[in-house]
């Protein structure tokens, strides 16, 4: 009859043998005992039991890495199913480059600023989880991050067009602080409301960009925030409905459409420029997907005066830096177009 050590474990010796030796070997160890028993475990087992450590250890890291395998490929036939079943419905998009960035102090105007803006691209597959990508954070938690803003995307015709706007020639994914730059789905076409499907997670639109002087930091250029609502390319806000998996390359497969069709350009604009009619803003808001930042915003600018100012765009900010007022000069006046101007203000 064979014994423990027929397997070719030395009982003396095995114990100097470091941790990770025994995980690589556990494995061999345990192999020739099924020409001996029908249960290689169940051998191992009852020399753990009659106090041989070296036995329980093997025993351990083999089941160890058993289960370790077994998860991965269960991960990998998830992503395979998942990758399967889009086939049949329409790819709409690529994801280019998956950028993250954690908040970090930034030089701004002779101040300091904390912002996540600047994003760099990540290989390989990243999880997708309810708030935000893994390794990816948000610096003003009042204005970007969160349940509805858990991913922003930004597209490369923008990248292409701002290149020709601006005469540059310096912009790497994750230039304009998004987490996913795609190729299709522009602002005039994704509406908000639109699913998609990217890897194995799945999508929801529910905004555009809120505009923000961080952007303005990335890119070096004060004039961006304004520039990005007169030209109708703010990009957009996601929603995840299923965690999972992503990385560049994956196809963007669109699974159902928004109702209302209202487009990602149409609502930042109503938002952000003049001439909104009361019909759009409840048009607006009979979309169930809109973020309830934006529903506060656009019930707002129902409420408002005429003549008051766009009383929606003090729901979408952050809160102010100080209560009451104060006197402020103006130290510079910027054309940012043909038809807006930045103004910049200093106590």
């Amino acid at each position: 009859m064979s014994t423990y050590n027929d397997l070719g474990i030395d009982r003396g010796g095995a114990l100097s043998r470091r941790r990770s030796n025994l995980r690589t070997n556990a494995k061999s160890l345990l192999q020739p005992a099924r020409h001996w028993r029908p249960n290689p475990l169940g051998l191992a087992a009852v020399e753990a039991a009659r106090g041989d450590p070296t036995a329980l250890l093997a025993l351990e890291d083999y089941e160890l890495h058993e289960r370790q395998h077994e998860h991965s490929d269960a991960q990998a036939r998830r992503r395979q199913v998942a990758l399967d079943t889009a086939d049949s419905r329409p790819v709409v998009g690529r994801l280019l480059s998956v950028n993250v960035g954690m908040p970090k102090d930034v030089p701004w105007q002779g101040k300091t600023v904390v912002t996540a803006v600047f994003k760099d691209p990540v290989a390989g597959p990243r999880r997708v989880g309810k708030f935000n990508i893994d390794g990816d954070g948000q610096g003003d938690l009042a204005g970007h991050g969160g349940e509805q803003r858990a991913v922003f995307v930004y597209q490369i015709d923008s990248y292409r067009y701002w290149e020709r706007e601006l005469g540059r020639n310096d912009f790497v994914y994750g230039q304009f602080g998004e987490n996913f730059t795609v190729e299709g789905l522009a602002d005039d076409e994704v509406c908000i409301g639109d699913r998609y499907q990217i890897g194995t997670a799945m999508f929801e639109v529910t905004q555009p960009r809120v505009t923000c002087y961080r952007v303005a930091i990335r890119m070096n250029d004060p004039r961006i925030p304004a520039l990005l609502v007169s030209h109708h390319r703010p990009g957009f806000y996601l929603r995840v409905l299923e965690e999972g998996d992503v990385q560049a390359g994956d196809k963007v497969i669109k699974l159902a459409s928004g109702s209302e069709q209202m487009p990602v350009a149409e609502a930042d604009a109503l938002l952000y420029l003049p001439g909104h009619t009361r019909q759009e803003l409840l048009r607006a808001l009979r979309i169930p997907a809109l973020s309830p930042g934006w529903q506060a915003s656009f019930r707002a600018l129902l409420e408002g005066e005429p003549g008051s100012g766009n009383a929606g765009l003090a729901v979408t900010s952050p809160p102010p830096a100080w209560p009451g007022f104060r006197q402020l000069t103006v130290t510079a006046i910027t054309p940012a177009s043909d038809s807006v101007i930045s103004i910049r203000l200093e106590c």
